[in-house]
């Protein structure tokens, strides 16, 4: 009984990775509440994954004895395991803990949601803001009048909420079987766009969106998707500009494609996704150039020297003109693969995808629209943009997994 009541109280804060009860004592905006939840006896894992963990402490040491500084490595180690050794606790879980995470789930998406409106129509109670504060970093009681950004719930930004609000209603679609070919589903799937689109208003959470529902519909119906979609952003800043202009992801798609020289374009998708899109790029590159990376916790130093490579000045980006007056400066990539690449190198990728290509590349999830379409936003979320230390694409891959394979898994 103790421990169900344990388990209860942990899933809803797997759920929640920004929301810290130890605020005072530490500043991360992810608190490991994976760990926290896969502190079991019963967790196994495969020995890839032992092998991938091994190298990246071993890595993380390394960077501790040549700088002197625990900390850093301490933190990078921490943050990659948070984020996927939940994966093998949920694998592994009985039918009752699976049951526990999935009511936690809908318990929190319902509440999330619950707060983001209050947000959105400035009702947040305002003796509740200063305890709010404390628990989460950045929290907003509401959208300021004439901001383009959106809500952010129970997260520190509108990305952060873009993707759980998203995996949530998408799973709980999945699990309920609405699918998007009868009318409640077709209801469900407009409500999820227009949340993303006026409510939370990220663009990342609007991309996310859209992947998933584009690769729902089958192949010959995507262009007839593609071709209602710009119809109605077209009718859309046509006749009510005034209000869709100030949607920061309507913004960000006009800014992009404001000009039509290719390296204008380029360069405006570098300084709409600020850091995002040069951390990731330049990670990339550098990694399959330092077959082992940077080295664990020396982010600092490397993400520098891989920015420069990339031949883009930062005096060209507006990210870090307003911060740095256009120099760069160290920034961990926000994908958690484009990290492992930036700290482990192309070896440590080889070790991540020994761990987790045999779920992302399933015949079975591949076969099966829903999963299908899911696994691809878990794919874009881990590989193209995301959050290093958040659980969340590793929660849904391993909730995905148990459903569809229950116990029949190898882990050699």
């Amino acid at each position: 009984m103790i421990f169900e009541i344990l388990l209860w109280a942990v899933s809803l804060f797997i759920f929640l990775p920004n929301l810290n009860l130890f605020f005072s004592f530490s500043k991360s905006e992810i608190f490991p509440w994976a760990i926290v939840f896969s502190s079991s006896r019963n967790i196994r894992f495969s020995i890839p994954y032992l092998f991938f963990i091994s190298y990246l402490t071993l890595s993380a040491f390394l960077i501790f004895y040549i700088n002197d500084d625990w900390l850093q490595p301490f933190r990078s180690l921490l943050a990659i395991i948070n984020a996927t050794l939940i994966f093998y606790r949920i694998l592994f879980s009985s039918d009752i803990e699976i049951k526990i995470v999935e009511y936690a789930l809908s318990i929190i998406f319902i509440f999330c949601l619950f707060i983001g409106l209050l947000q959105y129509f400035n009702l947040f109670p305002i003796s509740l803001v200063e305890y709010m504060n404390a628990l989460i970093p950045r929290f907003r009681p509401n959208i300021p009048i004439n901001d383009i950004r959106g809500v952010s719930s129970l997260f520190s930004e509108p990305a952060y909420y873009a993707y759980s609000f998203n995996y949530g209603a998408f799973y709980i679609l999945y699990r309920k079987k609405i699918k998007l070919d009868n009318f409640i589903g077709l209801l469900s799937f407009l409500f999820i766009l227009i949340f993303n689109i006026f409510i939370i208003r990220s663009a990342t959470g609007l991309v996310f969106s859209i992947i998933y529902i584009l690769f729902l519909i089958p192949l010959k119906r995507r262009i007839y998707f593609i071709l209602i979609l710009s119809f109605f952003v077209f009718l859309g800043i046509n006749y009510f500009g005034q209000y869709f202009l100030k949607v920061r992801a309507i913004q960000a798609f006009i800014l992009i494609f404001s000009s039509g020289n290719i390296y204008d374009i380029y360069l405006n998708f570098l300084t709409v996704s600020g850091f995002r899109a040069v951390s990731i790029m330049s990670s990339y590159l550098y990694g399959f150039f330092h077959f082992f990376g940077g080295g664990i916790g020396n982010w600092a130093e490397t993400s520098v020297i891989a920015y420069q490579a990339i031949g883009i000045p930062a005096n060209k980006i507006s990210y870090y003109v307003i911060l740095n007056n256009g120099y760069f400066t160290g920034t961990r990539p926000t994908s958690i693969v484009a990290d492992i690449m930036l700290e482990s190198g192309i070896f440590g990728l080889f070790l991540f995808l020994l761990a987790f290509a045999k779920y992302f590349f399933n015949k079975q999830i591949w076969t099966n629209p829903s999963l299908r379409s899911f696994i691809i936003i878990i794919i874009f979320n881990v590989f193209v943009n995301g959050t290093i230390g958040d659980p969340t694409p590793f929660i849904f891959l391993g909730l995905i997994c148990r459903n569809l394979f229950n116990y029949n898994l190898d882990l050699t």
